[in-house]
């Protein structure tokens, strides 16, 4: 899947797997998605792909290890990874985001399921 691409739909709702890299392909798709269906249709639906992105949100992170540690020790991590300076923060949700990229492609994790976006009625 790759970004600004345009996918088809009968019904607003279920977008058609096949990419196009133009609204007439995609309209054409529209077509195709109908005879394959059997049934005639007034109206079909494109739009543009935006593809889902996982991230890795930082402050969960912390909050939840903050937690833990309270949990396994509670006389003694009161305030442990909290007020942290932002840019300690920022470092560490970068270096935390990069990892997860570099994991997902070496181990062919990538999100094969997007948003759809800039949606447009096409009458049949």
């Amino acid at each position: 899947m790759t970004e600004n691409y345009w996918v088809a739909s009968l019904n607003g709702e279920d977008y058609d797997n096949v990419e196009y890299e133009s609204k007439l392909g995609a309209i054409e798709r529209l077509f195709e998605l109908e005879e394959e269906s059997g049934e005639k249709c007034d109206y079909g639906y494109i739009a543009q792909v935006e593809l889902y992105k996982p991230i890795i949100d930082t402050e969960i992170v912390l909050e939840r290890l903050s937690e833990e540690a309270w949990h396994e020790c509670p006389d003694y991590a009161e305030g442990y990874l909290y007020n942290l300076p932002d840019e300690c923060v920022e470092k560490l949700n970068k270096m935390l985001n990069k990892a997860l990229e570099e994991w997902i492609k070496e181990y062919n994790q990538e999100p094969n399921f997007f948003f759809v976006k800039n949606a447009e009625r096409v009458d049949m």
